[in-house]
């Protein structure tokens, strides 16, 4: 039994992701695209911080439904990596790196919900 969030490896790959995307938009032409740098950094911000919410809920299904929201936001990522490459602030290689990161997070996440949904909820 997990007694913290950051315990989960969909929080982790997400937080990777979340850690190499600020690095990535701190520089360059990207660090000047104000609007696109605040975009892709608050869907990791929000992958994250969901999943934290949803794991202090207690109840599975409560869970669960978090964890959809973090699927959303690491989609949305992998969408703002492609917009990323094609304005030339990202490499292919990054983009296909990072977009990597957000479906094995994204994978670990449907294990987790289906697992989820499949078990009672713990006694406190």
């Amino acid at each position: 039994m997990a007694r913290d969030h950051r315990e989960f490896i969909v929080w982790q790959l997400a937080d990777e992701v979340r850690q190499q995307v600020i690095a990535i938009t701190d520089s360059g032409a990207v660090s000047r695209d104000w609007n696109f740098r605040k975009q892709i950094r608050d869907a990791c911000d929000s992958a994250c911080a969901n999943f934290a919410e949803g794991f202090a809920r207690y109840k599975h299904k409560q869970f669960a439904q978090f964890i959809r929201i973090v699927r959303g936001s690491l989609r949305e990522v992998i969408d703002q990596l492609d917009s990323a490459r094609e304005k030339r602030y990202i490499n292919a290689e990054t983009a296909r790196h990072l977009q990597r990161q957000c479906k094995r997070a994204l994978s670990a996440a449907a294990g987790l919900i289906r697992w989820l949904e499949t078990h009672p909820d713990e006694p406190i």
